[in-house]
């Protein structure tokens, strides 16, 4: 079976310093968009906080006439629910910032300046 990816490039954060501050959502692109097209849609991201760029990300995939979307989240800082969409990850009770391997370069670079 094949499985199509396409993604939609959004940016919320001001910079790409670590705790900055957030505007509002901008669709910077999408990549392959003729996958979205009537497909049952998963929307795959790290964490859910306030919901602001989900619920964005959300109203830009209804463009698409999906048959269904579903939201997998590795971490869960919200209360936010769906009836038409599952929120998966782990929840937690404390807010902490969170740094995944992929960004270690990025703050070793930034204590360097």
């Amino acid at each position: 079976m094949k499985v199509d990816i396409a993604y939609l490039h959004t940016k919320r954060s001001e910079t790409n310093q670590t705790n900055a501050d957030f505007g509002v959502p901008v669709l910077k692109g999408v990549t392959n968009e003729t996958a979205l097209y009537h497909k049952h849609l998963l929307v795959v991201d790290d964490m859910l906080d306030k919901g602001i760029t989900m619920s964005f990300v959300l109203e830009e995939l209804k463009k698409y006439e999906p048959k269904s979307i579903h939201v997998a989240v590795l971490y869960n800082f919200t209360k936010l629910e769906e009836k038409d969409t599952y929120l998966v990850g782990l929840s937690m009770e404390e807010k902490k910032w969170i740094v995944y391997p992929w960004e270690t370069e990025l703050l070793s670079k930034e204590e360097e300046l």
